[in-house]
């Protein structure tokens, strides 16, 4: 199988979407080509990604003038911790003929490798989801190697070693070897995000968002299911205590007949 496609960076003039002489801007940006995902910020300062696929398409249309397309594609828009899908043909445009020749022979790289992925796991039997066995005390109940996306611009998909701990905290090992670790106790969202690409992700209370992609459908559902039921055990625990409190404490005992010892003491 062929190697990891090395990430590309560069100016680009992107044809602003929509038909009609005003859309015929090129808008001058600079972008990044990084684990098949070309992204960009908007004159907003929005991040845009496009997802390269197997089924995305690169084609020259104008030699002369150094513009080509990318059709088959799915793009993202990240607005905070929201994000909107969406899909179309992207033109571009160099200002040199070598600038065109690496643009297209990087995107090329990255949509070979794509398809060559894509071809394997057809050709891989399927693995059908199971039931995960009660773990001994204090051990994971999920373990694995997950891709997380950096916070990091222009946010690169790492991989990383992934395990549910204790029951209440998923931990990860940075790209040094360091423990951090997200309480799934203080997630407000658990969720998958992008069936195709396997993509899920963990909200926490104090709008912070953490994306992981897992390597198959299949296990992308396993880790979400856990997390939720971990998430909402936890919140079941919560509200216990606050429920007790609201509890009316029993009426006030009559009392009983003192006790010689207590007549003695003078209660």
């Amino acid at each position: 199988m062929m190697s990891t496609p090395a990430p590309h960076e560069g100016r680009l003039f992107k044809k602003s979407p929509g038909t009609g002489p005003r859309h015929w801007i090129y808008q001058d940006r600079t972008f990044t080509l990084s684990d098949a995902r070309l992204s960009w910020a908007s004159g907003k300062g929005e991040q845009r990604t496009v997802q390269l696929g197997a089924d995305t398409q690169i084609h020259i249309y104008n030699q002369g003038g150094y513009e080509f397309a990318i059709s088959g594609t799915t793009a993202r828009v990240e607005k905070g911790s929201a994000s909107v899908v969406r899909s179309r043909v992207y033109r571009f445009r160099t200002e040199t003929r070598k600038e065109l020749d690496e643009w297209m022979g990087a995107l090329q790289a990255h949509v070979a490798y794509e398809r060559e992925c894509a071809a394997k796991k057809a050709e891989a039997p399927v693995q059908q989801p199971h039931e995960i066995e009660p773990p001994a005390a204090g051990s994971p109940t999920l373990c694995g190697t997950l891709l997380k996306r950096s916070p990091l611009w222009p946010h690169p998909w790492q991989s990383r070693d992934v395990i549910l701990r204790d029951g209440t905290s998923l931990i990860y090992f940075g790209g040094s070897g360091e423990e951090k670790g997200i309480s799934l106790l203080e997630a407000s969202r658990i969720a998958l995000t992008d069936p195709t690409t396997h993509e899920f992700e963990i909200q926490t209370h104090a709008k912070k968002a953490y994306l992981f992609r897992a390597p198959d459908r299949a296990s992308a559902h396993r880790w979400v299911k856990e997390l939720q039921q971990v998430n909402l055990r936890g919140s079941e625990q919560k509200s216990k205590p606050a429920k007790l409190a609201q509890r009316k404490p029993p009426p006030p005992s009559l009392g009983a007949a003192p006790t010689p010892s207590e007549m003695e003491l003078g209660i």
